[in-house]
């Protein structure tokens, strides 16, 4: 039987297919560059979470923030025997609840700068007190133990009530 030239060449096109080694190859290649993806998990994992520990605490020090400047200035020393407790979205909560993840503590005192007290006592100053405290709010995770307390430092003006 004749057939025609190009008949022949097209039907030894269709039976052509991938060797092993060109299959093994491309698997190879396929494995190195899903096993770099693979690699970067974990990273993007810890900075997920690392990012929403930030943006939790950054909650918690809001709300401390907002419970000081409604304390009354003159009673503010009184903040440094509070202790808190957080869940992980940054609401109050108690010791004893599963949820608690954040213990926060209050360290309150005069404002200073390298040592040297600016703010003292001002007899100009409603109450007679200072025209501000600061409050350093310290965070302590408990998930993370052993870790030491992130600080958060707060200026509270003397508003004179």
């Amino acid at each position: 039987m004749n057939y025609p030239a190009s008949s022949l060449q097209h039907r030894a096109d269709e039976n052509r297919a991938f060797s092993l080694v060109e299959v093994v190859l491309a698997m190879g290649v396929m494995s190195f560059a899903l096993l770099g993806m693979v690699a970067l998990l974990p990273m993007g994992l810890k900075t997920s979470h690392l990012a929403a520990d930030a943006m939790t605490q950054a909650q918690i020090v809001q709300y401390s923030r907002n419970q000081l400047e409604l304390t009354p200035f003159t009673n503010l020393a009184n903040w440094s025997s509070v202790t808190a407790y957080f869940d992980n979205q940054g609401l109050p909560t108690t010791n004893n609840d599963p949820e608690q993840i954040y213990k926060v503590t209050y360290t309150v005192g005069n404002v200073t700068m390298s040592g040297t007290t600016v703010l003292t006592t001002n007899p100009n100053a409603p109450n007679a007190a200072a025209d501000a405290q600061l409050v350093q709010v310290n965070i302590y995770n408990r998930t993370a133990p052993g870790a030491t307390a992130n600080v958060f430092p707060i200026i509270v003006p003397n508003s004179g009530f």
